[in-house]
């Protein structure tokens, strides 16, 4: 399958908004730009200030939410700053999340020069820190909510784990020391309570693991590729039935080397099998991911060409 439609955008962070248009940031100069499908059109851009390093949007709401050392709240529709910001963390933010019903927002600190703080921090809309945990050791690169108080976290020291924010409690975490070297992406079901994550074992193989989110137990898991084949998943989104992987450039297995975004279904990996489902090809390494919540729209940054969006009912 190849790419419903191009962008022309050089941007690293990317977000689907309620609305079902996409926004996309991290380019140079720094600039938030919102698009409208389907022909997936410029609808809206606002300059701004100093290197973003977190990008998330409401599941509920018309506004997004972003920032380098502060979190900002923009409008989606027309496309404008709002009142409120999210301070606190001595550095960047490493990632920002918005929570399932969309009043609660998490934040991770960074630190990608500097030492990160440490934290993840649990604010409301207009702000207002409501509770923190200390515990991530490391850069926080990802934050899964589950609902208003617990939110799964990957973090460059400690792997993977869950948090209990106001209780400022880890509920569970995937050790550094068992066989898995967690530092792959994941993505969480919060409806489920299912975490999908990206691991390596101590082979180096890939593997994907289903885990719940509320004990961190293993439900199930599958092969990806060995470490022969020289791969890696770069990012990790759910998106109507299939569990969407972005994964690196293969040397030796062919069906993994001409695919960019692999799309595996959720029902049969539950039952710890893993099927090869469709493949949507680019021409450069895939590098993030998003999912709309039409459960069919896909986007995909494409290192150095742009951001590709795929139709997922063109596979049916």
């Amino acid at each position: 399958m190849t790419p419903h439609q191009w962008i022309a955008d050089s941007g690293r962070l990317i977000a689907f908004a309620a609305d079902g248009s996409l926004l996309v940031t991290g380019q140079h100069p720094e600039r938030l730009t919102r698009y409208v499908g389907p022909a997936w059109t410029m609808a809206g851009q606002v300059n701004l200030q100093g290197v973003m390093s977190a990008l998330a949007a409401s599941p509920t709401d018309d506004e997004v939410c972003l920032g380098d050392k502060t979190g900002m709240f923009y409008r989606v529709a027309p496309l404008k700053k709002r009142s409120g910001s999210l301070k606190g963390h001595k550095y960047e933010l490493g990632a920002v999340a918005y929570a399932p019903e969309g009043q609660r927002v998490f934040t991770g600190g960074g630190g990608h020069i500097t030492p990160p703080d440490h934290t993840i921090r649990c604010f409301d809309l207009a702000g207002r820190e409501l509770a923190r945990v200390a515990g991530p050791r490391g850069t926080v690169r990802r934050l899964g909510p589950l609902d208003d108080s617990v939110v799964v976290a990957l973090d460059t020291a400690d792997g993977l784990a869950a948090y209990d924010v106001p209780a400022d409690r880890r509920l569970w975490m995937v050790p550094a020391s068992s066989p898995e070297q967690t530092q792959g992406p994941f993505a969480v079901d919060a409806r489920e309570g299912r975490v999908y994550a990206a691991l390596q074992t101590e082979d180096y193989d890939w593997v994907l693991a289903v885990l719940d989110a509320r004990t961190g137990v293993e439900i199930g898991r599958a092969e990806l590729f060995s470490s022969l084949d020289s791969g890696h998943v770069d990012d990790v989104v759910l998106i109507g039935g299939y569990v969407a992987l972005a994964m690196g450039q293969n040397v030796l297995d062919p069906w993994l080397r001409k695919a960019k975004v692999h799309l595996f279904d959720r029902a049969t990996l539950a039952c710890g099998a893993l099927a090869r489902g469709p493949v949507l090809e680019g021409e450069e390494q895939t590098r993030s991911l998003a999912a709309a919540l039409d459960g069919h729209t896909l986007a995909a940054t494409m290192q150095d060409l742009g951001i590709a969006v795929f139709d997922l009912r063109a596979l049916a």
